[in-house]
Parts: C-alpha cells; structure tokens; sequence
C-alpha cells in the first residue's frame, strides 16, 4: 500500500482511500481530503515529521502519521 507519506517534494498522486477513524478522519474529508482528490506535495520538512500538501486550491500542513493513513494511486 503506498500512502502520502511515501511522496516526495512536487510528486503528484489521487487518493484511494482514506484508512483514519473517528474525528481524524472527518476533519480530513471536512478539509477535502476524501477518495478521487488529486493532491501534490509542496514542501516536507527535513526531519520528515510534517508535509505541507495541496488539496485543489486549498494547501495544508499534515503530520507524518496521518499521511501514512491516507492511501494513494500514484
């Protein structure tokens, strides 16, 4: 399973499925981030602990154990 965390600076990928649970999972479809959205990452941090990704015009900071939640087709 490749997931968000798996990407890189300026890689482009669509989700699959989003494997969160509970609140997690709808604060990340409430900020767009549901199966069939297309998003490219921005910026990683160097010590890879937060990523900073664009959702259609909408560009959000994710923790490295929530990107690894969400699965992508890349």
């Amino acid at each position: 399973m490749k997931t968000i965390y798996d990407l890189t600076r300026h890689d482009q990928a669509t989700i699959k499925q989003v494997h969160a649970q509970g609140e997690l999972k709808a604060r990340l479809r409430a900020l767009g981030i549901q199966k069939g959205a297309r998003i490219e990452v921005l910026e990683c941090a160097p010590a890879k602990q937060t990523m900073q990704i664009r959702v259609d015009t909408m560009k959000l900071a994710l923790r490295m154990n929530e990107a690894k939640e969400i699965e992508i087709d890349a």
